[in-house]
């Protein structure tokens, strides 16, 4: 209910938002990181999302490549974040189009894994005078083309609370536009290499005062 709550754009769910909003700002918003299985949990929110986006034909394909689906995130936290990324694509993707999900575990320079979670979609794209701001509290984008649904409304906070939300755990989110079609939000989220004993791990590495954005380079597109 509080997937098809947000894809509509219901008072319940633009009242949510605006109270993560406060607890992000007011720096009382814990990440709490618990061992769970990562790709469960993905296919439990995109069954929802495939019975809304089917209704206008929109295909959502999805190329999962984990070694171990088993990692520590905060649930609720990334729920926030895929949920956002997932009705922010059908919102701008037109009527007979595809949304494309990645994931996967990628090596970096370090000897170690990161989390690669990229969501895109086959819309207009973002104006390129848009990019740089798309992240920021209170902004939507004027000449983006959207396809919503009767009733759906934008707050101008969602893609705020996915970055401010992707920092706490200390990851990184950027966008950009497709070759052809469409934009990609791409996610980086470090994994610990050694096993850490206690299942419980609370994190609030964000402070009260608003962060400054920053973009780093994107992994290679695992599109192929």
């Amino acid at each position: 209910y509080e997937i098809c709550a947000c894809l509509v754009g219901s008072e319940m769910c633009i009242r949510d938002r605006l109270m993560d909003f406060r607890k992000v700002e007011s720096g009382k918003l814990n990440i709490v990181k618990t061992k769970g299985n990562f790709l469960n949990f993905i296919n439990s929110l995109l069954t929802p999302f495939e019975v809304f986006a089917g209704e206008r034909n929109i295909a959502i394909k999805h190329f999962f490549h984990m070694k171990d689906p088993e990692i520590r995130y905060d649930e609720e936290a990334m729920h926030k974040v895929i949920t956002n990324l997932l009705s922010n694509a059908i919102k701008f993707t037109p009527d007979n189009g595809e949304i494309s999900v990645y994931i996967a575990t990628l090596p970096t320079k370090e000897s170690k894994e990161v989390l690669y979670l990229c969501v895109s979609d086959s819309g207009t794209g973002i104006p390129e005078q848009d990019i740089e701001q798309i992240f920021n509290r209170f902004y939507q984008s004027k000449k983006q083309v959207k396809y919503p649904v009767y009733g759906q409304t934008g707050t101008g906070i969602g893609l705020y609370l996915c970055k401010r939300i992707v920092l706490m755990h200390d990851g990184d989110i950027s966008v950009r536009n497709n070759p052809g079609s469409g934009c990609s939000f791409r996610i980086l989220l470090p994994l610990p290499k050694e096993d850490i004993n206690d299942q419980l791990i609370i994190e609030n590495n964000i402070p009260p005062t608003t962060c400054l954005l920053y973009t780093s380079p994107s992994p290679r597109d695992m599109r192929r």
